[in-house]
């Protein structure tokens, strides 16, 4: 499994990131619904070996909720 990076690091497009918001917004949604009360941890990211980007944010003790971002519409953040 790739290693865990701060979303910071990363630069993601004006179109991935619209989906990842309207993704999360209707898991937090379903979640606001249910009977359980979750804290909602920091989203983090994951290099994979196709070049593509995992957005996602890990519940404890229960699955992680992801969304997988294309190699073209991510870059890593320049550090200058």
């Amino acid at each position: 499994m790739a290693d865990e990076i701060d979303l910071d690091d990363v630069v993601i497009s004006q179109q991935a990131f619209q989906a990842w918001r309207q993704f999360a917004k209707s898991v937090v949604t379903s979640l606001v619904h249910s009977k359980e009360s979750h804290d909602i941890p920091d989203e983090r990211a994951r290099i994979n070996p196709d070049g593509s980007l995992t957005i996602f944010v890990a519940f404890p003790g229960e699955e992680e909720v992801s969304m997988k971002i294309p190699p073209g519409d991510w870059t890593p953040r320049k550090i200058s």
